[in-house]
Parts: structure tokens; C-alpha cells; sequence
């Protein structure tokens, strides 16, 4: 087990760091929106709209590692308990 808990370390460490980066980009985000005023130009809107959208598609890769690493290691599990 001392292998697997080695790896689940590693998963915890990436994700925390991932967390950390896209907080990181969501306040960013926020002081960009603070700083728009209804006279602000296009090209201002957009770059928040990006950022945003960076943001959220950021969150769901995420998603998608912690979730399929989550399977992996239940099905790791899960074949360990049947040898026992």
C-alpha cells in the first residue's frame, strides 16, 4: 500500500496546486470586473469573458482528473479486496 498511498500524494499535491492556480485566476478575474465601468470598451469585456471561460473549462479538467483517478484507485481497491 506504501505505493499507492505515494501516488494518491501525488494526486492530492497536483490538485491542491491546480485549486491554488485557478483561485489565483478567479481573483484576477475579480479585479478585472471591479475595475469595468459601464463606459469600459469591447475589447476590456472580452478579455474578462476569456479569462472566465479559462477559469471555468480550468475547473473542469480538474474535475474530470480527480474523477477518473478516483475510479482508478476504486477499482484498485476493489481488486485488492477481492485477493483477501
Amino acid at each position: 500500500f506504501n505505493v499507492l498511498d505515494n501516488e494518491i500524494s501525488k494526486v492530492e499535491s497536483f490538485t491542491l496546486d491546480q485549486v491554488t492556480s485557478l483561485r489565483n485566476k478567479l481573483t484576477e478575474c475579480e479585479a478585472y470586473l471591479a475595475r469595468i465601468t459601464p463606459t469600459s470598451n469591447e475589447s476590456e469585456l472580452y478579455q474578462v469573458s476569456a479569462l472566465a471561460d479559462e477559469i471555468s473549462e480550468g475547473f473542469l479538467r480538474l474535475e474530470k482528473y480527480v474523477n477518473i483517478n478516483f475510479m482508478g484507485i476504486h477499482k484498485i481497491l476493489k481488486k485488492h479486496d477481492k485477493f483477501l
